[in-house]
């Protein structure tokens, strides 16, 4: 057995992030008293793993700058979104992004499914309230499966399901395709509780968009999961790098300048199009203050007023100062993973900049921006080459001050030597599934996952045609009343878990036998 290697301060870092993604995937939100002990606790940990990895004197400045223009804009507006994700980005130097991403699906990947399945058997209460099922017929009850609000289950799944496809890397095409089609199927039963338009839009973009980027010839690179993947063109066409570069700029026009911009009849379209959004946008730009660290906003009309674009909210509430860091930072990103051919990330991208311009989950407490990830691993390669640059121009520069000064930026600092202190583990059988979980995920769309999958479909089909025909007294006509979508839930709920669970059965058999 092979042993790897991990360092404690790796080890702090995954821990952290365990409790910080972890409290938001169980559905813990702000103002409850044990999420209020995981931010205490996840900050703890960052401070403690800053102190156990070796920086420089330029990086602790650059770190101070930006934890303290969180700060004055937690100071200025009562925000904290930006604080916690200025520490996932600052606590990342020394960490895969790979094991963060692992760590990220095996805790979504059992949190999510586990508060759905509580929630559809009534074993536990979620929010609830009666609506209009917006492309679906009649009246119904709008579910949010254990958590705070129904977009935030749906942008939830969005995340699970971009995470699996990261971890899984690149994918042959009858299996991309096939894997896209089960993650479109979950998101419909979804849809039929939560009813979010956002979410089930913002899923197809990333399905497609994973689809096409993946579909492209890869240029294999030291940062590509590309893996073997045929290498016949290298990179991005010009036309799709432009196109991809201005994906982030132009959801800040479209947030910021077109609520301004654009009135009349068009406005009263796209108004209706985001469900009013345009119009509590130009309401927050036409009442609030433009400043440079934020503001508390006034009282609004009434409390449908929110600003639901994350990037209207970090130009707005957060401020200009923070928005231009931040717009630099991302567009620094895209640029990084556009150079590296990371496909999948990019395709996370463009989808969640769609999903921005209606929810503002970028910058505010959700903690599931998995962008900030790319953005930190971009900022530490950003800071060391500026260091590197530093050095060697001084070095060629007949200024003793200037050898001085940069002399002293690249003194090292290490607090806690212990963070050095390494750790093995052999490949047992659980770690090698875990680190193994990308081949994993692939294998249930391989073939024999084919064969799984379809006994899965069946059971579920033949469980719900069972339990609704036998119910169908219930439902007059057409499924389009509270009751009737009650039942129809219930009757297709009874269906899909049968179904998985006859499928974990079939899997665990093969695997033991």
């Amino acid at each position: 057995m092979s042993a790897q290697k991990v360092y404690l301060s790796e080890m702090l870092y995954l821990l952290y992030f365990t409790v910080m993604f972890g409290a938001r995937a169980a559905g813990l939100y702000e103002g409850m008293l044990l999420y209020n002990i995981t931010l205490v606790i996840g900050i703890l940990l960052f401070v403690i793993k800053v102190t156990m990895t070796e920086h420089t004197v330029f990086e602790y400045l650059v770190m101070a700058l930006l934890l303290g223009m969180s700060l004055l804009v937690y100071k200025n507006t009562g925000e904290k979104g930006l604080l916690l994700y200025m520490t996932m980005m600052l606590g990342m130097k020394g960490v895969s992004l790979q094991k963060i991403e692992k760590v990220g699906l095996t805790i979504l990947g059992v949190c999510f499914p586990v508060l759905v399945f509580l929630s559809v058997t009534g074993i536990i209460t979620d929010i609830a309230y009666p609506a209009d099922g917006r492309l679906l017929p009649g009246q119904m009850l709008r579910r949010s499966l254990g958590y705070p609000y129904f977009n935030t289950m749906f942008t939830t799944y969005v995340v699970l399901v971009a995470l699996i496809m990261l971890v899984c890397g690149y994918q042959e095409k009858k299996q991309l395709i096939l894997s896209s089609i089960f993650f479109f199927i979950a998101g419909v039963y979804l849809y039929i509780y939560s009813c979010s338009n956002t979410g089930m839009i913002v899923l197809t973009v990333f399905l497609m968009m994973n689809i096409v980027m993946q579909s492209m010839k890869i240029s294999a690179s030291p940062k590509s999961r590309a893996g073997s993947i045929e290498d016949k063109h290298r990179g991005l066409g010009i036309f799709i790098r432009i196109l991809l570069m201005s994906v982030y700029p132009l959801g800040m026009v479209a947030s910021i300048l077109c609520p301004l911009l654009i009135g009349g009849e068009s406005f009263e379209i796209l108004d209706k199009l985001f469900h009013n959004r345009f119009n509590y946008a130009n309401y927050y730009l036409t009442h609030e203050p433009v400043t440079l660290f934020g503001t508390r906003f006034a009282q609004a009309p009434n409390e449908n007023y929110l600003i639901d674009s994350s990037f209207l909210y970090s130009f707005l509430q957060l401020g200009v100062v923070p928005c231009v860091v931040l717009t630099t930072l991302m567009m620094a990103t895209i640029c990084k993973l556009i150079k590296e051919n990371r496909r999948i990330e990019l395709a996370v991208v463009v989808s969640f900049c769609v999903l921005g311009l209606s929810d503002p989950f970028f910058y505010n407490l959700s903690y599931k921006n998995i962008m900030m990830l790319f953005a930190g691993e971009t900022l530490w390669a950003w800071l060391a080459e500026i260091e590197d640059t530093l050095i060697k121009r001084s070095e060629l520069s007949n200024s003793s001050l200037k050898k001085e000064i940069v002399k002293a930026l690249s003194a090292k600092i290490f607090l806690l030597k212990s963070g050095r202190k390494e750790f093995y583990y052999t490949n047992s059988r659980i770690y090698a599934v875990w680190g193994e979980i990308g081949e994993f995920l692939k294998s249930v769309f391989a073939t024999k996952g084919i064969r799984k999958l379809v006994i899965m479909i069946g059971v579920s089909i033949i469980i719900f045609a069972f339990a609704y025909y036998s119910g169908r007294a219930n439902v007059e006509g057409i499924v389009d009343t509270i009751p009737e979508w009650e039942f129809f839930r219930s009757a297709m709920s009874r269906g899909l878990w049968s179904g998985m669970a006859v499928m974990l059965i079939v899997n665990f058999r093969q695997n033991v036998l």
